[in-house]
């Protein structure tokens, strides 16, 4: 069976069509009004990191070529960071810093080739795959926000869905290919949540990750049961997980408790904070910069 791929004619056409739809380039591709730097810009929303994550290798090829090529259970520190090194500058950077991190992405991706267990091919620029780990990170982002911090308006969901669909031009996928519609994009989720199948290589990834370090083990085991509780049952079921809708309600009436606790250096993205300052023409003061250390590694 054939696999649709990006191709570097469609991924540069891709490239041109972001640069003519985005009118500024210090603001990047969405700019402190967008309903995407309101809602990623929340430390919060990476509560739905393990959701995200186990939605994604319940995808075959995404599952097959994280075991064939990623580093992430030997480094999953090292492995989150070089992943968010380049995802932050598409949602906070300029848009030249969005353009140079989806080169850097892209290439990475065209190196990524082989077949699954039954001889399926598979590819790091496999359309299917690419679109659906998009929705995977573009439905738990809103989840988890409208979980802990408010639900968005009709209007707000509406530009969020925009803007989200823009965002695939930089993996050289157009919007049109994509759901039109929130409403058709929860069909398409739905739709292709129930046609997955959690593989042996997805469910010891998955057991890998929530059990490295024997010192976070009870946190990855209370993690990984508010991961599943956020999982459509069937999926839950094909990693061989209980899903405790309950628990994971718990966990989010803390986080609404937590949340306005924080300074807003600890409840936002220290990248959304280089962001507004680059925005303002500030400098990045000494305790953000060395928080984004922390989150995607670097000097200081």
């Amino acid at each position: 069976m054939a696999v649709e791929r990006v191709s570097p004619e469609k991924f540069e056409a891709a490239i041109a069509e972001l640069k003519r739809r985005t009118p500024s380039d210090r603001a990047g591709l969405y700019g402190p009004d967008s309903v995407t730097w309101q809602v990623n810009r929340e430390s919060l929303v990476f509560l739905g990191a393990g959701r995200a994550t186990l939605l994604q290798l319940a995808h075959p090829a995404v599952a097959q070529a994280i075991a064939d090529y990623s580093r992430v259970t030997r480094d999953p520190l090292g492995r989150f960071r070089r992943t968010f090194a380049q995802v932050f500058p598409m949602v906070f950077g300029s848009l030249d810093e969005a353009i140079s991190a989806a080169r850097r992405v892209y290439r990475v991706h065209r190196r990524i080739e082989g077949r699954l267990p039954d001889g399926t091919p598979y590819a790091g620029t496999d359309v299917d795959a690419l679109v659906w780990v998009w929705a995977t990170l573009t439905d738990t982002a809103l989840l988890v926000y409208e979980q802990t911090v408010r639900p968005l308006t009709p209007s707000e969901l509406g530009a969020y869905y925009a803007e989200s669909r823009l965002s695939m031009l930089l993996f050289g996928v157009f919007p049109e290919e994509l759901p039109g519609s929130w409403a058709e994009f929860s069909a398409y989720f739905a739709r292709r949540a129930a046609g997955l199948e959690v593989i042996p290589a997805a469910r010891r990834l998955a057991d890998e990750l929530f059990g490295l370090s024997p010192f976070l083990r009870p946190f990855l085991r209370a993690y990984r049961r508010f991961s599943a509780a956020l999982l459509p049952e069937p999926l839950a079921r094909g990693f061989g997980y209980a899903r405790d809708p309950a628990y994971a309600e718990r966990v989010f009436r803390l986080a609404r408790r937590l949340r306005p606790l924080l300074p807003p250096m600890l409840r936002f993205l220290p990248p959304y904070l280089e962001g507004e300052a680059r925005l303002k023409g500030r400098p990045l003061g000494p305790l953000v910069r060395w928080l984004k250390v922390l989150w995607v590694g670097g000097p200081l």
